[in-house]
């Protein structure tokens, strides 16, 4: 039979209806009908139905016609299908007799307007074009025996981006106590050993789901007597780590071309990587909680656990929120707080999904108890590692090995594609790094200079000198206009705050090349090795917290990628033994690098030297 598509829709994987009509939840059942995956029959009342608020009787009797057809008498489940992502927001009715579907699905619609979900939309900007559908699905049981149950599944690892199936599967169990967290849930790997068909046809899936949309997908599914069905499939929310991973590896694969790639990592993505990617500076601190890593980052604040008591707190300090799971109706805690954490649930639950994609450091499963004994306490949340520590420890930038290795591939791939995409501004750019180099240095002596450039420039009027190179007041002009228009294709905002993060660090900088210089008021003679490796230590630590200022900038300008080469090279230097590489100003010292990142730094923000000393910020 069919059915009035102005009233109902059927999932059967043949009209392709567009996700404004269905929503985005019916839409990827439809999908996956249409690539044979085993999905239970469904229709859906599109949103325009839903949205008039209209009669839904004619919709509903129709759309059960269909599906009795389909499946014979069967109990349904009745979920929405926003047209925008809402992870657990609006409500779900399981195990519905026919009957009773009309109630259910009134039950849907009234939860698109409770608060929880109006907090989440607002908190989203979703704005007013944003409206749900609603799916009524034959019900398939994950308790009907030994070899039931259901689960969640991730592509990749949500965390940190890697080739793997990841996920949560409970024996014996709906659905719905695994998305909650409700109920502790076992690792994927548990599936495969005990219906490993099962896990087998989960991943042939999952990796056919990611081709299809190229990109990392979040997976629903039962388990119904040793058959899998598949609920759901939507885009995972991920850690902005994972996010460039994924998109690396998607790259490499050939499935997302570079233009693709770098529309879907921004350079401000990568700043999200960084600035998730730091860690407690003091780890012998107490540990209060051990959990699963959910969300990562590092947050600190007073552990409370009542919801409304948090969200009132949260105005006046920062809070962390601590609960046994989280629910739809937590979502202003959430967002409130500074960081969570659970007593149950893994990295499927809805505290771990929402915190992944507003940005929360999560900590879940920490064990019974968790709540009570934290109660009240300072505390300071690593959702990278799942610890818990007493008290607000100080945070520090931090990137493993294979964060910084994927943070350099994409900036390779960016600048590349700058290159590319240039053309004849190529040119310009070797231009304006030629102009900058003359007017950091005050000028190059004639034979150092390439010969074309140089006569090029000088035909140009823009620079002069026999012996040694330099600007003329032509080339300073020149070289002005070059930097603002620079300037103007950045974020000025994230160069400002770059900028503001190097003034952090530059105070401790000078100190240390003091320290290194003088040494109770006198010349260090730098014959006491032990004085001179602590200020190599701190110059060290110094290096750390530099390098991620130096990364984000140079998201923003790949002219300055020469920086973090150059500042790396003159550490190595010193860690060899030669001490001139510290402070030595006529060669790319740490000390020179430092200062023309400096200058550098003061031009991207848009400042000038003489009104950073005013403000007491200059060298």
């Amino acid at each position: 039979m069919t059915a009035d598509p102005a009233t109902v829709v059927l999932l059967d994987g043949r009209a392709q209806p567009p996700t404004e009509l269905i929503g985005a939840k019916a839409a990827s059942l439809d999908t996956m009908r249409r690539l044979g995956l085993p999905v239970p029959p469904a229709f859906c009342v599109p949103t325009p139905v839903c949205t008039a608020r209209g009669p839904l009787t004619d919709a509903v009797t129709a759309g059960l016609a269909w599906l009795r057809q389909q499946s014979g008498p069967v109990r349904v489940s009745v979920r929405s299908s926003p047209t925008v992502s809402m992870p657990g927001m609006l409500d779900t009715v399981l195990d519905v007799d026919p009957e009773d579907v009309l109630p259910a699905v009134e039950a849907v619609l009234t939860s698109w307007d409770a608060p929880r979900s109006v907090a989440y939309r607002r908190h989203g900007q979703f704005g007013d074009a944003a409206a749900t559908a609603v799916i009524v699905q034959a019900m398939v049981s994950g308790v009907r025996d030994d070899a039931s149950g259901a689960g969640v599944a991730f592509s990749r690892n949500p965390l940190t981006g890697a080739d793997e199936l990841f996920g949560e599967w409970r024996r014996g169990s709906r659905g719905d106590a695994v998305v909650s967290g409700t109920a502790e849930s076992a690792p994927l790997h548990v599936l495969a050993g005990e219906l490993p068909t099962v896990h087998a046809a989960l991943a042939a899936a999952a990796r056919l789901l990611e081709h299809h949309y190229a990109d990392m997908q979040d997976i629903e599914f039962t388990v119904e007597s040793g058959q899998l069905w598949l609920l759901q499939t939507r885009i995972a929310t991920r850690s902005p780590r994972a996010a460039l991973r994924v998109a690396l590896s998607l790259h490499a694969a050939g499935v997302l071309d570079e233009t693709e790639l770098l529309n879907r990592v921004t350079p401000a993505d990568v700043d999200a990587v960084r600035t998730s990617a730091r860690r407690p500076v003091e780890r012998s601190a107490p540990r209060l909680a051990t959990g699963l890593p959910a969300a990562p980052g590092v947050a600190t604040g007073r552990a409370v656990s009542d919801l409304d008591e948090a969200v009132d707190a949260a105005d006046r300090e920062p809070i962390v929120l601590v609960r046994t799971t989280t629910s739809p109706a937590d979502i202003a805690g959430m967002l409130a707080c500074s960081a969570v954490i659970t007593e149950v649930g893994g990295p499927a639950s809805h505290a771990a999904v929402i915190c992944r994609d507003i940005g929360r450091p999560a900590v879940v499963g920490c064990g019974p108890g968790t709540a009570t004994a934290l109660e009240g306490l300072q505390v300071t949340v690593d959702g990278s590692t799942g610890e818990v520590f007493a008290g607000m420890l100080d945070v520090e930038s931090w990137l493993d090995a294979d964060v910084d290795a994927d943070v350099r591939a994409y900036q390779d791939i960016a600048a590349g594609a700058d290159r590319r995409a240039a053309g004849a501004g190529q040119l310009a750019d070797t231009e304006l790094e030629t102009l900058q180099r003359l007017r950091m240095t005050g000028g190059v002596a004639h034979d150092e200079f390439d010969p074309s450039r140089r006569d090029a420039l000088a035909a140009a009027g823009l620079v002069t000198g026999t012996t040694t190179v330099r600007l003329t007041p032509q080339g300073r002009t020149r070289l002005g206009d070059l930097l603002t228009a620079e300037r103007a294709g950045a974020d000025t905002a994230v160069l400002a705050d770059v900028y503001r993060g190097f003034c952090a660090v530059n105070a401790d900088f000078k100190a240390v090349v003091t320290d290194w210089q003088l040494r109770d008021g006198r010349p260090n003679d730098h014959t006491d090795t032990g004085y001179d490796a602590a200020v190599i230590a701190r110059l060290d630590r110094i290096h750390g917290r530099v390098i991620p200022v130096v990364d984000r900038v140079t998201a923003q300008l790949p002219r300055l990628a020469s920086y973090r080469v150059k500042l790396e090279d003159a550490l190595r230097h010193i860690h060899g033994g030669d001490r001139q590489w510290f402070t030595h100003p006529l060669i790319d010292s740490y000390h020179s690098v430092w200062f023309a990142l400096h200058e550098e730094l003061l031009v991207a923000a848009g400042l000038t030297r003489t009104g950073e000393a005013r403000a007491g910020r200059a060298d």
